[in-house]
């Protein structure tokens, strides 16, 4: 039988990272506060290195394939089919990686 969830428990609070570094806070990016949830065993979800590096992967991936669809649809606007693919795909890439 499964048991239904309790309505007085409270879900999980999550920091929020710094809006941003104007106040000399350095920015929380994806990888550093999982990699410290990992070394202190704040996670409330067990992740194992596997997982933290899918979870990285699909960010990645998601990014690239977005700035690849978003140039082609401009391409099609526009007529311009090879020019816009490439310049926002290399740009999801370089979102990509500052996500990371």
């Amino acid at each position: 039988m499964i048991k239904s969830p309790d309505p007085t428990d409270e879900p999980p609070k999550h920091e929020s990272a710094p809006a941003n570094d104007a106040e000399g806070v350095k920015p929380k990016y994806a990888i550093d506060s999982m990699h410290e949830q990992m070394q202190t065993g704040e996670s409330n979800r067990a992740e194992s290195s596997a997982g933290l590096g899918f979870h990285l992967l699909s960010e990645f991936v998601s990014c690239i394939v977005v700035g690849a669809a978003f140039g082609y649809f401009i391409d099609w606007l526009a007529g311009t089919l090879p020019f816009g693919l490439v310049a926002m795909t290399v740009l999801g890439f370089i979102t990509g990686v500052y996500t990371m």
